[in-house]
């Protein structure tokens, strides 16, 4: 019973967390393609720029990733 519980809990959060990665790395996509607030061209004129994307990206990777995972926490029913 409990290993069941556990694989229930787990593929819950594995399926949000996904969710997270996917709409962080579209908005992330999204911003560096529309180049929005002149993100690309910036990053391309300085020399560090592929690490200061790569930090952008994991900034919004684990908020899209928390915001996901805690709202469907917090939406489940509760067993009172």
């Amino acid at each position: 019973m409990a290993t069941s519980l556990n694989r229930h809990w787990k593929r819950f959060l594995a399926l949000h967390f996904a969710v997270g990665t996917a709409v962080s790395t579209a908005v992330f996509a999204g911003m560096v393609a529309t180049d929005a607030l002149g993100l690309a061209e910036l990053a391309s004129r300085d020399r560090h720029g592929v690490l200061a994307l790569a930090l952008l990206w994991f900034g919004m990777w684990v908020t899209f990733c928390s915001v996901s995972m805690g709202t469907a926490i917090m939406s489940l029913d509760r067993d009172d």
